[in-house]
């Protein structure tokens, strides 16, 4: 068994509850899907569960590593300064033989996916009502019947209404994240 190691990289992490329930009922040949990883303090927390679960999860990590638009003055200003895909490699080594990153947007990296054919997908882009009510769009579709999909950050107003506008009706909360399972 793999320790958790996610701790010790800088970044939010508060959907610890959601990947492992989310690792726990999958099966052999599930296809994951993050967008947004920033310097990957979520992503080696569910890469770290697929490892200890043994079963066959592909995970792909979907980011410019460029930094939010609109962002790039505050938390994101590290984007500035550094090379945050070098980084965020370098924090998730450990797991690195089970993710594949994806450099890109997300609008262009759905493209990429067929219909119908994700188990799980996790938005934690860019915040903006614009951008994750594009987001919602491009991926939904792309989720199997039973598969869920969910964010962070439903607390942010813009996210909240994106969410609300798309789903209308069967959105979990849970803490600061969205969660919907597609029926």
């Amino acid at each position: 068994m793999m320790e958790h190691f996610y701790q010790k990289i800088d970044g939010w992490f508060d959907f610890q509850d959601i990947y492992t329930g989310q690792v726990n009922m999958s099966k052999d040949g599930a296809h994951f899907v993050e967008i947004g990883a920033w310097l990957g303090k979520s992503t080696a927390y569910m890469g770290v569960e697929i490892l200890n679960s043994g079963k066959k999860i592909k995970f792909d990590v979907v980011d410019t590593w460029l930094g939010s638009d609109g962002e790039l003055d505050t938390w994101h200003s590290l984007a500035k300064e550094a090379d945050i895909f070098k980084l965020f490699m370098a924090n998730v080594l450990p797991v690195s033989s089970i993710i594949s990153p994806i450099r890109s947007s997300s609008i262009v990296a759905a493209r990429s996916y067929g219909d119908g054919t994700l188990d799980f997908i996790f938005i934690d882009a860019n915040h903006s009502y614009e951008c994750v009510k594009a987001d919602i769009a491009a991926w939904h579709p792309k989720l199997k019947k039973g598969g869920y999909i969910g964010g962070h950050d439903y607390n942010w107003e813009s996210v909240r209404t994106a969410v609300v506008e798309h789903f209308r009706e069967g959105v979990q909360s849970a803490g600061i994240s969205w969660l919907y399972r597609n029926l």
